[in-house]
């Protein structure tokens, strides 16, 4: 049988009309594929639509006592495919903003090991009172200029930083400045807070940054700096958001400010001993850890020994606590352990070993699945679906869920792991979960196109049947947009072919 292309394509009998009618038609899926691609979102929202994704933390709190500022843990979060699959965040970890009620106050958030697959993540709840708690979590701000959210490291009550002595640390003069924010108690504390320490307490030798309150007004505090047998102590203030301490021995004259206030004293020498540098709490040696550093988020730690320098110098110690800096290298409930890098421009590699005592026992967590920011209600992450026959995802499909979905017609063999760059099996095509609802999409797409031109007997009209399917799929976040508008293209090339086959 003699087929002729020629033929095959002149089919139709208007052609003009066809023509315009396809052409019409492809501008409005176009201009329909491109209002559904997520617009550029703001980091600080004014509302929760300047960002792209939100989700609901639920912790119900059945310890018998109302907590106040209490790190709350969600385990087994694929960090790695928020990322690089999903650009839920970015791969700074900067586009995440906690709160309770009011976008006026961003809740603390501790992210760690951003290319886990099974990363832990310590929201901190300002209350945490019996029975249930909710924190909203905003995602997704997809404007990366100029954004950076500053994270620290939250001390809870049994919390520390240990970094080994070294050389680094044992020059005559040194400067620290230390960014933290101090989250008043609701009653008057008698003991001191411990910001950091390299003190040999049978030498008397070595320094050490205490918080000290206030006997008769519990939210007031002074600092007090000590450097061996001498010490330096500021008057007693209140707390502003963010406290800058600065903190300095230069020429024998030892200095301190503290709320935006010198104090300064002179014949002061600083004694370099063999002790490791400890944050969040006072280590005695021959004693128990004391003094923990409690409901204090530490923003940056920076420290410089040698020759005084100010901001743009190099210091031999900067502890950022930025979630790509941070490691967990142990789990054992209700004891956890990791490391904070050290981001010093010398490179000298002093990197902090954290410690944190968490006892998350009487505390239970769930999440709702990741939706649009602008979506209304919520399920539970680890909801499962069997299939799309038949649904309307809408905020629930299949791609959205934390866990990801299995059963998403043959999903489950792709064992879709691989975000790392390295499959964990050796089996499976491991395609990210987008590009195999794309061949789906794709294919119904092909069926669709076929449907039509027997029924139509006009290209045309088979050309646009075959959008159909990925413009639902696309409308329900299941494939990309970038996707959609290729094969726009791909369309256009086609028909442009064929007319110039018709007109030849």
């Amino acid at each position: 049988m003699n087929f002729n292309l020629s033929n095959f394509f002149q089919i139709k009998k208007t052609p003009k009309k066809a023509s315009l009618l396809f052409v019409s038609s492809l501008i409005f899926l176009f201009a329909l594929t491109l209002s559904f691609v997520n617009q550029p979102c703001k980091l600080h929202a004014v509302s929760p639509s300047d960002y792209c994704y939100k989700f609901d933390l639920n912790a119900v709190n059945t310890t018998g006592a109302d907590l106040e500022y209490q790190p709350v843990l969600l385990s087994d979060v694929d960090i790695n495919g928020w990322i690089n699959s999903f650009d839920y965040i970015d791969p700074f970890g900067w586009q995440i903003f906690p709160y309770v009620s009011s976008l006026a106050f961003e809740e603390q958030v501790m992210l760690q090991d951003l290319t886990s697959l099974s990363a832990n993540q310590w929201y901190i709840f300002p209350e945490l009172k019996q029975n249930s708690n909710d924190l909203n979590v905003l995602l997704g701000a997809n404007q990366t200029n100029n954004i950076f959210r500053n994270q620290g490291f939250f001390f809870n009550t049994k919390d520390y930083i240990q970094v080994l002595d070294s050389s680094d640390f044992s020059a005559d003069n040194f400067y620290f400045k230390i960014n933290l924010k101090y989250y008043t108690p609701d009653l008057l504390q008698d003991n001191d807070f411990t910001i950091f320490e390299k003190y040999d307490e049978a030498l008397n030798t070595g320094i050490k940054l205490t918080i000290q309150h206030s006997p008769s007004t519990y939210d007031t505090i002074r600092i007090r700096a000590t450097v061996d047998t001498n010490t330096l102590t500021s008057a007693y203030f209140i707390p502003s958001e963010i406290e800058q301490i600065e903190f300095w021995l230069e020429n024998n004259n030892l200095n301190l400010i503290a709320n935006g206030v010198l104090n300064t004293t002179g014949a002061v020498t600083y004694t370099p001993n063999t002790q490791d540098l400890y944050i969040g709490v006072d280590e005695p040696i021959t004693s128990p850890k004391e003094n923990y550093l409690e409901k204090v988020n530490i923003l940056d730690f920076y420290g410089q020994f040698g020759a005084l320098c100010d901001a743009f110098c190099s210091p031999v110690l900067t502890l950022g606590f930025n979630s790509n800096e941070i490691t967990q290298t142990s789990e054992v409930p209700p004891m956890y352990a990791g490391t904070v890098e050290d981001i010093s421009i010398l490179g000298n590699s002093n990197d902090g070993a954290y410690y944190m005592d968490r006892d998350q026992t009487g505390i239970n967590v769930t999440t709702s699945i990741i939706s649009n920011s602008t979506a209304s209600g919520s399920t539970v992450f680890n909801q499962s679906t069997t299939n799309i026959i038949g649904k309307w995802w809408g905020a629930d499909n299949p791609n959205s869920l934390a866990s990801g979905n299995s059963n998403f017609l043959g999903l489950s063999f792709l064992n879709v792991d691989f975000y790392d760059g390295t499959p964990a099996t050796s089996s499976g095509l491991r395609l990210p979960p987008l590009a195999w609802y794309s061949l789906w999409a794709t294919a119904f797409g092909f069926v669709f196109s076929l449907g039509a031109f027997f029924i139509f007997r006009n290209v045309p009209a088979s050309l646009f049947a075959s959008s159909i399917p990925l413009i639902l799929f696309q409308m329900q976040g299941l494939i990309y947009a970038w996707y959609v508008v290729v094969y726009f293209m791909v369309l256009f090339a086609l028909y442009s072919t064929s007319l110039w086959v018709e007109r030849s």
